[in-house]
């Protein structure tokens, strides 16, 4: 075991230098085209119309329950005017019902009048104050404040927001703003929920993230020219015997893969090795001609010979 030690410490350290050589090396600067490149100044209209988004919640609570209260309420104030005033006719009673009727919706309506533009005001200040608060080699984000026209928001805005709002409780919302930048007509989505302020706070860091923070460089897959191919028991999480692995990656003209390349797929993720490979699961995986059984979050790799343990899944390499 000594011996297997060592070799998998020097294959992961080989294996490291390769993978940072050929970052460094061959590696261009990838620039997310919706930002525009990092030494270029970004035009965001300020005005950002926010509006209310109706919900379920809030039809139930508000147009449904308090209205039922409401017209308990006002069938108990048509008794005691009947009972005050008997000669009132039923015109002048229902003229009174639609009244009250009409201020209530008046009033419902009303009741969050102005919250949409108290956000749309909120929203640049917020990322006024990550600038003041943190600073940065260039600021890439400039609000344009000349003019709130539509023609205005294409000739000297790179980019413009809107976005919607709807209460999740008594002083929660929710808050999305859609950013759109108007060259390539496609548009980013932040969101965030909590109080008014907190909610506008959380998306104003996200869209100075997206925005401020430093463009990572192309990422080169550190498995080039393998395909993975997961079997269908590995997909279900089913485990095959060791024994058989080496003979079922044959069958699909491929091979075991090694301890190093199941750690590297795992670290990287499905998205660079279109397989899903789970830490807490033993593998079964292929090390100097002996068939291994590996399990990453025990940091285990034993001969499968060696254990009581003799399943595992089974995922495969071809090699182009």
């Amino acid at each position: 075991m000594p011996r297997i030690k060592q070799s998998h410490n020097f294959k992961l350290l080989w294996l490291s230098l390769v993978i940072i050589t050929s970052l460094f090396a061959g590696r261009s600067s990838a620039q997310d085209e919706f930002c525009g490149m990092p030494d270029e100044v970004s035009n965001l209209l300020a005005y950002s119309p926010i509006v209310k988004q109706g919900n379920f919640k809030d039809f139930l609570t508000t147009n449904n329950l308090a209205r039922s209260k409401m017209i308990g309420s006002l069938g108990e104030l048509s008794s005691n005017l009947l009972l005050a005033k008997p000669d009132m006719s039923t015109d002048d009673l229902a003229e009174l019902i639609t009244f009250f009727s009409d201020f209530y919706d008046y009033m419902i309506n009303s009741s969050d009048e102005g919250i949409g533009q108290a956000l749309s005001s909120q929203l640049p200040a917020a990322v006024e104050a990550l600038y003041a608060s943190n600073p940065v080699p260039f600021r890439k984000i400039r609000f344009n404040y000349s003019s709130l026209t539509p023609d205005a928001e294409n000739k000297l805005s790179d980019y413009f927001m809107y976005g919607v709002y709807s209460f999740v409780n008594a002083d929660r919302i929710s808050l999305t703003v859609n950013v759109v930048n108007n060259e390539l007509n496609e548009q980013r989505s932040f969101a965030a929920i909590g109080q008014p302020q907190a909610a506008v706070k959380s998306v104003a860091e996200q869209i100075f993230n997206t925005f401020q923070r430093p463009n990572s460089p192309t990422f080169i897959n550190p498995l080039p020219g393998r395909t993975w191919l997961a079997l269908p028991s590995a997909q279900m999480g089913r485990e095959l015997n060791a024994s058989l692995g080496a003979a079922m990656c044959v069958t699909q003209g491929g091979r075991l893969p090694s301890r190093e390349e199941i750690e590297i797929a795992y670290a990287f993720g499905e998205y660079f090795s279109s397989v899903r490979i789970n830490p807490s699961s033993h593998y079964v995986v292929e090390e100097d001609g002996e068939v291994m059984l590996l399990n990453i979050n025990q940091n285990q790799c034993v001969p499968e010979k060696n254990t009581s343990i003799d399943k595992g899944l089974v995922v495969c390499i071809k090699d182009n």
